[in-house]
């Protein structure tokens, strides 16, 4: 098997993430994620939450998380 088929196999193989209730073990919900799908995902979140955190910081939440917010208000 040369690499690239290695590497193929290894990015289609996919997983299904079960959700089900405790009490009866019945399904609630089924997702079918392969590893590629699950990597976009995460970077597409991750891309997400560091642009809103960017934004966030420098505009609305720099009145609750800089504590020199007020001082150069003030001055």
């Amino acid at each position: 098997m040369s690499l690239k088929q290695k590497a193929q196999e290894w990015v289609n193989k996919k997983f299904i993430i079960v959700i089900r209730r405790e009490i009866d073990f019945s399904v609630i919900r089924s997702f079918s994620v392969s590893k590629a799908s699950g990597l976009v995902l995460f970077l597409v979140a991750f891309v997400m939450f560091f642009i809103l955190g960017l934004i966030g910081a420098n505009t609305f939440l720099k009145r609750w998380a800089d504590p020199r917010f007020l001082e150069t208000e003030n001055a």
